[in-house]
């Protein structure tokens, strides 16, 4: 039997866990890592192209990966921009989860909102160890569902947090967010950024900056951001595109925590830098020897700021997926089928 969890599913049995559930599930995926009891082959990508082949339509990964204790899967995801023209999202995906014993189907589980939410959980796990513990001010840029998860996620392990500054490209949508993040944050300021002219004051005042936009270009300036601060990155995934500028990610300057760094080196917001000279590869450190560590690992150097760039791992997609099937199962959640 299949277990069928949708995107409403998804959602509604986030909705009914604490987040730090969900953190602490990602966390011990990255413990994992350290450990060796993981693997994650290199993503696959097939790109589609318009009738007149001159223009990508839309990109899909293929991304697998087997977690100890945790299991077998897979997870396909595709950027299709023009999506939002048609009021769908923009990066759908599907996960599979493979029953580690007999090799059989276990679960199929729309992946949309999960894959939101564990690279939420893992932003929270990286600010766990690395952000300062005294962040009151949290500044995001972009209001959809990568967003309002971080917003969560942040919230659930920075209790010290007291003001949030939003800036969207789409200022409606992003006052749709915080009214109802308010009714759920009541002891949180929330503030709609709408001025370009006011990007740098947030980001000059800013504990902890988000960027999860799908944004071509740089965001704000790094000589902006103010020393002993935390940027978070998610929104990029391809060389081409980047929210962070060389100014950011800079080693002089920045200590540079990653996810993946398969995956992020074709991210513009490290392609980029490691092209201009401003990194190397070396200066990258993973996720997963900061969870070792519980901080930054011995040798490391703490620089003025702290960049954490996620490019997205399947590792998380299987843990995240389990802990989703795990509550269904629980909750009788989904549907069950045959194949």
């Amino acid at each position: 039997m299949v277990l069928i969890l949708t995107e409403a599913d998804v959602e509604l049995l986030a909705n009914k866990t604490d987040w730090l559930v969900g953190i602490d599930v990602n966390e011990a995926v990255f413990r994992e890592e350290s450990l060796q009891h993981t693997l994650c082959p290199q993503r696959q990508i097939i790109d589609t192209m318009n009738e007149a082949a001159t223009e990508k339509t839309m990109t899909t990964y293929f991304k697998y990966a087997s977690v100890k204790g945790l299991g077998i899967g897979t997870k396909v995801v595709s950027v299709v921009p023009g999506n939002a023209r048609l009021n769908k999202p923009t990066v759908p995906a599907t996960v599979l989860l493979i029953d580690p014993v007999d090799g059989s189907s276990l679960a199929l589980i729309g992946g949309t909102y999960l894959t939101g939410y564990r690279t939420a959980a893992g932003s929270a796990v990286a600010a766990r160890y690395l952000a300062p513990k005294d962040s009151s001010v949290l500044s995001v840029f972009g209001a959809g569902l990568q967003a309002r998860c971080h917003i969560e996620a942040l919230l659930a392990v920075m209790k010290g947090i007291t003001v949030i500054n939003i800036h969207n490209r789409t200022v409606a949508t992003a006052v749709a967010l915080v009214d109802s993040l308010r009714l759920k944050y009541s002891n949180v300021r929330f503030v709609v950024v709408s001025a370009e002219e006011a990007v740098s004051s947030i980001v000059s005042e800013s504990d902890i900056i988000v960027a999860a936009t799908n944004s071509s270009k740089p965001l704000f300036d790094g000589r902006w951001v103010k020393p002993n601060s935390m940027v978070i990155a998610v929104g990029s995934s391809r060389p081409d595109s980047r929210e962070l500028d060389s100014a950011t990610v800079c080693s002089s300057t920045a200590t540079i925590i990653v996810d993946d760094p398969g995956s992020c080196l074709v991210s513009g917001d490290i392609h980029s830098p490691l092209q201009e000279g401003v990194i190397t590869q070396g200066d990258l450190v993973r996720l997963s020897s900061v969870v070792a560590a519980k901080g930054l690992p011995a040798g490391t150097t703490k620089k003025s700021i702290i960049v954490y760039k996620s490019a997205g791992t399947a590792i998380q997609d299987i843990g995240t997926g389990k802990m989703f099937y795990d509550l269904a199962i629980k909750s009788n959640t989904g549907v069950k089928v045959d194949l």
